[in-house]
């Protein structure tokens, strides 16, 4: 029943760069709420504005069939009230600094994608606390980035393509 929703996965992945994805998986051709996601974005990029994420669409490093995030998109768009939204978002960690600091994990199974080191798993929980609590700001405050006039979505949607 909320308004505004976003949903986040969080996992390793494989790369240098920390990531932030969102939909389509599946395809090329944007996703429903493009225009917020610029907009959220947008003001990511003013509140921090030296973040460590590349926020981009999924599709744009590659498309897979299957993506639990596009099902749920998918299943959402047909359930709906007109005036909710919902933002699944995906955490792609890049794994290669790990790997970088611990050479031998790259032989333990568990640990390719993983930071063994408790230490390391601290730090990197740290590293998001930004980026969860703009998400959750965002969500309790959706004005500048959800509730979007019909002008304000035309510069987003063409600052998007």
């Amino acid at each position: 029943p909320s308004k505004v929703t976003i949903a986040l996965d969080v996992h390793s992945g494989f790369g240098i760069k920390d990531r932030l994805w969102f939909p389509w998986a599946y395809s090329k051709k944007p996703f429903p709420y493009l225009t917020q996601m610029h907009a959220l974005k947008e003001l990511m990029d003013n509140t921090y504005q030296h973040h460590v994420y590349t926020i981009e669409p999924q599709s744009q490093q590659y498309t897979t069939h299957g993506d639990v995030w596009d099902y749920f998109l998918m299943e959402f768009e047909k359930l709906k009230q007109p005036d909710q939204i919902f933002v699944p978002l995906t955490l792609e960690m890049g794994s290669w600094v790990w790997i970088r600091k611990n050479p031998l994990q790259i032989f333990n199974p568990l640990g390719i994608f993983n930071p063994m080191s408790p230490h390391r798993a601290r730090r990197m929980l740290r590293r998001h606390k930004n980026l969860v609590e703009f998400l959750i700001r965002a969500v309790s405050s959706p004005k500048r980035w959800a509730k979007l006039t019909s002008e304000e979505q035309q510069t987003h949607l063409e600052a998007a393509m």
